[in-house]
């Protein structure tokens, strides 16, 4: 499967608008100090969305896919590694594409998802047979069967874990760069501060930062994000 065309990826920015995290949103919401705060999510960038509770990060991210949120070409991924444990990893891809697609053109476009997070080797293995970092990419690979304009990926990190940390990172960051944009729930901090463009900080069911990463998390404007961040990474 070629990588999505310039036609197909979404063009221009997505404008996170100040409001409550509790109101209706049209992307995400940021209000900081009770004022509003603009952030411009640009193809192909990695937005981290880091404290709160699994809950809110995980609720946020299923607004956006949920119907009137004007997030269009949205692909979720989750952390519970739902492959079929008696199915090989090439023809769960194959299953998730379209019905109408043939068995071969199904195949090599499931081959060259799977090449984009590196796991064209794995095409014929059973879920059991890989770490759980390889299951990860694998679920990755599937939400790219779908040729998404983004990815929501719902804390599919696991704090402590490097081995797992840092598979996923370098296929977002292979995701990144076809011009899909990707949006990461996380509660690990270092996993932000290496793949993450831009960063939004829960706390209290609000948004109380957002920005580019190196700033945010170099130089955190509030006491909240400061302790999250002492506790975090």
């Amino acid at each position: 499967m070629p990588p999505p065309s310039q036609g197909d990826r979404w063009h221009g920015s997505c404008e996170l608008a100040g409001m409550d995290m509790g109101a209706e949103l049209a992307g995400l919401s940021l209000a900081p100090g009770g004022q509003g705060v603009d952030l411009q999510v640009g193809e192909g960038e990695i937005v981290a969305v880091i404290g709160g509770d699994g809950w809110t990060r995980g609720g946020l991210l299923r607004r956006l896919v949920a119907p009137g949120s004007g997030v269009h070409g949205a692909a979720l991924v989750v952390r519970g590694l739902d492959l079929l444990p008696g199915v090989s990893v090439g023809r769960q891809l194959m299953q998730a594409l379209p019905v109408s697609a043939d068995p071969i053109s199904a195949a090599a476009q499931a081959r060259e998802c799977l090449a984009w997070v590196g796991l064209a080797e794995c095409f014929d293995a059973l879920p059991q047979a890989l770490s759980r970092g390889q299951q990860q990419r694998a679920v990755i690979a599937r939400a790219l069967t779908r040729e998404p304009q983004w990815l929501l990926c719902d804390d599919i990190t696991r704090r402590g874990d490097v081995e797992l940390n840092g598979e996923v990172a370098m296929a977002l960051q292979a995701v990144a760069a076809l011009g899909v944009t990707v949006l990461l729930a996380t509660a690990d901090a270092d996993v932000a501060r290496r793949v993450a463009d831009r960063v939004v900080f829960l706390h209290g069911g609000r948004v109380l930062e957002a920005g580019p990463a190196r700033q945010l998390l170099g130089m955190p404007r509030t006491r909240e994000l400061q302790r999250f961040l002492a506790t975090h990474g």
